[in-house]
């Protein structure tokens, strides 16, 4: 058969494997447009080795990325390598909800323990590995400050006869302990 079935300047299509290699123009240009239909992937994997990964959705539309069998590592990952820049984040969520409620995280978990193995299991909703915070500044004494969870202030806004009632943290019925503190001091501070 043919080495190659396509190929031209910069668009190649291996005759073996079906390969397909485009070289494009420049980032930021698209080399590859579909105006109508989908891109399946029935096996294999889907690398971005460099560059930007938009998506731009629709009222309608959604990402969805479900296991397709037991999982047996972590089903998403993300790896914000090391940052040197200030104000730089390893996940950021923005959402406006106008006159409708919602959740800008929702996590519906299910735990399950039923097999003979007889030994206990450990479930967490969130979880916060144990973790290292290294001081040594070169540049003179400065105290650096560590949160593990830190809420920022709220400002409320209600009009008229309208009222508005806010909790930081809720916790709801069935808890044994509603907070188990191990170590360090509680601090309970009012103000406004």
């Amino acid at each position: 058969g043919w080495d190659n079935i396509i190929d031209g300047v910069g668009f190649d299509v291996a005759g073996t494997t079906g390969a397909t290699k485009i070289a494009g123009s420049a980032k930021g240009t698209n080399a590859l447009t579909l105006t109508l239909g989908d891109i399946e992937i029935t096996n294999g994997d889907l690398d971005v080795i460099a560059g930007d990964f938009n998506v731009a959705l629709d009222a309608g539309d959604g990402v969805t990325i479900t296991k397709g069998a037991a999982p047996t590592v972590d089903v998403f990952t993300i790896n914000g390598g090391t940052s040197a820049t200030d104000g730089v984040d390893t996940l950021q969520l923005t959402m406006t909800a106008d006159d409708a409620s919602g959740n800008i995280i929702d996590v519906s978990p299910t735990f399950t323990d039923n097999d003979s193995g007889n030994s206990a299991e450990t479930w967490n909703v969130l979880d916060i590995d144990a973790f290292t915070v290294t001081q040594n500044d070169s540049g003179g004494a400065v105290t650096g400050v560590v949160r593990a969870i830190n809420i920022g202030a709220l400002t409320e806004s209600a009009s008229g006869d309208d009222a508005i009632t806010s909790t930081g943290i809720l916790i709801g019925s069935g808890y044994d302990d509603a907070i188990n503190i191990n170590s360090g001091t509680f601090i309970a501070e009012t103000s406004g």
